[in-house]
Order: structure tokens, then sequence, then C-alpha cells
């Protein structure tokens, strides 16, 4: 009763693969080489670039927040030592924002028929690391969950003041 539920992502079905390449500001074949925050932040040793310049050799991939034990519905978790593809929707130098939602997928020998022509290795001087931040600026779920929280309390006041009249 008092353990987390179950929870289904709230994604619309993703586009075919060559649309979501096309619109991702990068993309790459990489290889999980740390995880943190319960497998949702990645270290990712990058293989191969696909599209984006200048991507370092190892890059963080967050799919979430930062922190232990608080979660949504559309965090992807990711597992050591394990090659995806990924198709981020966001880039700030190595930092990439990823989700449940996008088409990133672990890689598969068929996925090399999107390989595009240009694809390069990545580039061998890392960029200096991205700090980072105590909370993930880049995601807005705990706003979103406190502007829930906020408007479910103000319904329950509302709520026992009609009750009351």
């Amino acid at each position: 009763m008092g353990g987390p539920s179950l929870a289904l992502a709230s994604c619309i079905a993703p586009p075919p693969f060559e649309e979501a390449i096309s619109r991702a500001p990068a993309v790459f074949v990489g290889t999980v080489s740390a995880v943190r925050f319960d497998g949702r932040w990645a270290t990712v040793s990058v293989v191969e670039v696909w599209k984006g310049k200048g991507l370092p050799s190892r890059v963080e991939v967050r799919s979430g927040i930062g922190s232990d034990n608080v979660m949504s519905s559309v965090d992807r978790i990711y597992e050591v030592d394990k090659t995806y593809l990924f198709v981020p929707y966001r880039r700030n130098g190595d930092v990439l924002r990823d989700n449940a939602c996008t088409r990133t997928t672990r890689f598969r020998t068929e996925l090399s028929r999107l390989r595009p022509s240009g694809a390069y290795e990545p580039s061998a001087t890392p960029t200096p690391e991205s700090p980072t931040p105590e909370v993930d600026e880049q995601d807005d779920g705990i706003r979103w969950l406190l502007l829930g929280a906020a408007i479910v309390g103000s319904v329950g006041i509302a709520w026992v003041l009609f009750r009351r009249r």
C-alpha cells in the first residue's frame, strides 16, 4: 500500500526513425559506462556520431530528474555496458536530454541501415565537463508535480468550504 505504483508512459507514438533523426539535435551510437539516479542519467562513451557537430567521445545523457527515488512516467532507464542508438531531444554541449518518448533504443544490427554516409568518430578531446546541477534545470518535472499538488490542494480546500455551507 505504501510502495510506488506502476505508471504508464504518457507518450504518443514516436515518429519513424528517419523523421526522429532529422529532428534530433544529435544522433549517435554509444555504450553506457556508468549510471546515476536509479539508471536515469548515463555516462556514455560515444562510438560513432551520426548527427551533431563537435560531439565529444564522452557525454552524459539525462532522462528525468537528478534525484534518487523521484521518477516520472517518461523516464528512460539505461543499462551499463549496453550499446544504444541515442536520439535525444535536446543538447547542451556534452549533456543531452532523453526520455522514453524518443527513438533512443538498444543498438541492433538492423539499425545500421539508418547510418548516414557522413557518420564519423567522436572528437578525441572531450569538452570540459558540464556542471551537474543540484536540480536539473532542463526538466520541468518538479514544477509540474508542485503545480499538480497545488491544484489538488486548492480543490480540496474548496470542497471542504463548499461542504460547510
